[in-house]
């Protein structure tokens, strides 16, 4: 029996698809009367930090009051010697707000207009009208929790980097390169790149919509391959294929522990998975199948050992679907709440009963 959340998740998305209609119709004229009225309809806040040459546009939505390890993300950013910009696309409780200005360099409270991506084009926006060209720009969401660790060393790897662009993870669709893309949670843009005219442009032209496939498909999706196709170099942590070499080395034992995971929390998944059990040579189907399928090597959604043990990720999903309360769930059973970071832990030990 297919999952109720499995049901709804597909209906939403039909109902997306169908909804991206009125967009393409009147598009253009949503995002110029945005455009036009956004300087009256955002409340920004001097925070207390100075601006560094280093700069994180931090997207958060918390109706229910900033979380503390937000609070703690911030502080290790500036520990890592990034200035943060808070763009809210909830307003804030005075307290709150009190306590984003202690850490940060702006605050820009405004209404929740484009999802994530309408509060990263105001954020880049307000900091090019400003002329802030940061030497380092990262742009991310409060949809992970971040840093996982205290031995975290993301914000170094992404500074590191040769690439211009350079995010955690990077879905490679397996028959249409045109979708493969970097997921939108983490971006981090060099100097070079943010000073180039295109960067601009890209932000200024971006769509402006509340219909959330279309975000997903010209905004996520099209970020990547907007950038690629103009020459910008695209670097990352993970992929399907790091994730797939990775599970390829484990011992049988505990490669088979992911098949069973990966059948349980997803219907297509269990289909594969006995396939694998039925052959004779367990392994060999194993990495035929695994190499196939793309959704079996997408890197958020895996097994807690495989994601924290193995490949040290430095984020966890806040998503409150399906699939990913399956891994809490995974994470609190196998006792794994005491090796991330004690802010995190603690909130993750009771959200799912929110």
């Amino acid at each position: 029996m297919i999952p109720r959340w499995k049901v709804e998740r597909e209906a939403k998305r039909i109902y997306s698809q169908v909804m991206r209609i009125p967009w393409y119709l009147y598009g253009s004229v949503s995002k110029s009367r945005h455009d036009r009225s956004k300087h009256s309809a955002q409340h920004i806040t001097e925070g207390q930090k100075a601006l560094s040459d280093n700069l994180v546009i931090l997207l958060i939505y918390q109706p229910k009051g900033v979380l503390k390890s937000t609070l703690s993300q911030i502080d290790y950013l500036a520990s890592k010697g990034f200035s943060t910009l808070v763009v809210s696309n909830a307003p804030l409780s005075a307290p709150d707000l009190a306590q984003l200005v202690a850490r940060t360099f702006r605050v820009i409270q405004r209404p929740n207009i484009g999802y994530d991506f309408g509060g990263y084009r105001d954020g880049v926006l307000h900091c090019l009208e400003n002329g802030i060209r940061p030497q380092n720009l990262i742009i991310m969401n409060d949809s992970i929790w971040f840093p996982l660790t205290d031995s975290c060393d993301l914000v170094e790897a992404a500074q590191k980097h040769s690439a211009d662009i350079f995010g955690v993870s990077y879905f490679k669709h397996p028959k249409k390169p045109e979708l493969s893309h970097l997921q939108s949670y983490f971006f981090r843009f060099n100097g070079k790149t943010v000073s180039d005219p295109f960067f601009e442009k890209y932000w200024r032209d971006m769509p402006v919509s509340n219909n959330r496939y279309t975000v997903i498909r010209k905004c996520e999706m099209g970020l990547t391959n907007s950038f690629k196709s103009r020459g910008f170099s695209v670097g990352y942590l993970y992929d399907n294929d790091i994730v797939l070499n990775h599970l390829l080395a484990l011992p049988l034992s505990e490669l088979k522990d992911v098949a069973r995971y990966l059948s349980k929390i997803a219907p297509k998944n269990a289909a594969i998975i006995a396939k694998i059990d039925a052959a004779q040579d367990w392994h060999s189907e194993a990495k035929k199948s695994f190499a196939e399928n793309a959704r079996l090597t997408v890197f958020l959604t895996f097994e807690p050992k495989v994601m924290i043990s193995g490949l040290k990720s430095p984020v966890l999903k806040k998503d409150r679907s399906g699939l990913y309360k399956m891994q809490r769930d995974e994470l609190r059973r196998l006792g794994m709440i005491g090796e991330i970071n004690s802010d995190i832990g603690r909130e993750i030990k009771d959200w799912d009963a929110r």
